[in-house]
């Protein structure tokens, strides 16, 4: 069947499947399916969702923006989601980076034999250490993967999430985690403190990338950074349509604009990208260079100066 203007017509091919197989298929997935209520019921990708608060004790609603058909995932401060202007000092966090600020942090706490060690002392047996040890790098493992899988494992382990402006403060519940590493649950001899909490304060600070603020971790560091595709893709593209022209393989740049559905004048300031300084390229590719260098910064750049010197004081600066 052809579907033109929301009626369908019979094709003029012969059919792969019998129509009734095919009626029969479809009610199969109908039946089988999540359904409408299912899907209303299907876990939120905020994993941090009802855990994590302000300095002032607001919580932070997990919300969202849609650009260009692209989603933007943000925490931010409930006062602020009814009268953004009544809170100043309120909080909209990118989702991602604060996410994954928390979860490398209780992943390497997890990891950390000599804490641990000193956290589970009160276990009965020092050979018991060691399997624990062992366990506890597999919920490292298994909190990595919540961005994913969201399963509920942080909101077992995790009491309360702090942010400010400068520190990201971790509450979690040891209680929760010795009883995930003992084999039989039992918590009673270990030495856990107190309050059956222990804190992770994680330095961390807010920087302006373009139109958007982002969250990094301690300064501007790209230490633990994965390269920027969108990036990489924008200098290949304009690498590639250098070459095109240099070898003759296209005549002009309207030529250029018309393959790759660009307007020329897009074209002729994103080929300047073929003269990106070697420095600033390989910077580029192994992810070092500054968070600030955004796809829209590259982009107002252009058309690039031809000194490499001037390119590296507007684009590494």
């Amino acid at each position: 069947m052809i579907s033109h203007k929301k009626q369908t017509f019979p094709g003029n091919h012969e059919a792969i499947v019998s129509e009734e197989l095919f009626q029969s298929v479809h009610a199969t997935l109908a039946n089988q399916g999540p359904g409408e209520a299912a899907k209303a019921k299907r876990t939120s990708p905020a994993i941090l969702r009802g855990i994590v608060f302000d300095s002032k004790g607001n919580r932070l609603q997990p919300t969202h923006s849609s650009k260009h058909g692209r989603k933007y995932r943000y925490y931010v401060s409930a006062p602020m989601i009814e009268n953004a202007k009544s809170n100043p000092d309120g909080l909209r966090i990118p989702a991602s980076d604060l996410e994954k600020m928390v979860i490398g942090a209780i992943a390497t706490k997890l990891r950390d034999k000599k804490w641990l060690t000193m956290t589970l002392a009160g276990a009965d047996h020092a050979s018991e250490i060691s399997p624990m040890i062992e366990r506890a790098s597999s919920i490292a493992k298994k909190v990595e993967e919540q961005t994913v899988l969201n399963d509920g494992t942080l909101n077992a382990i995790i009491n309360r999430v702090e942010v400010s402006k400068s520190t990201i403060s971790i509450k979690l519940d040891l209680n929760s985690i010795a009883a995930t590493l003992l084999p039989n649950g039992d918590v009673k001899n270990f030495a856990l403190g107190k309050n059956n909490a222990f804190h992770i304060v994680v330095s961390g600070q807010f920087l302006r990338c373009g139109k958007q603020v982002r969250l990094v971790l301690g300064n501007d560091s790209a230490d633990q950074r994965e390269p920027d595709n969108r990036l990489i893709q924008e200098i290949l593209r304009a690498q590639i349509w250098f070459d095109d022209l240099a070898s003759g393989r296209a005549k002009s740049i309207a030529e250029l604009a018309r393959r790759s559905q660009f307007n020329v004048a897009h074209v002729s300031r994103r080929i300047t990208l073929a003269f990106l300084a070697p420095k600033i390229v390989e910077s580029i590719i192994a992810g070092t260079q500054p968070l600030s260098l955004t796809i829209e910064k590259l982009g107002k750049a252009c058309p690039l100066p031809i000194s490499w010197d001037e390119q590296s004081a507007q684009l590494l600066a």
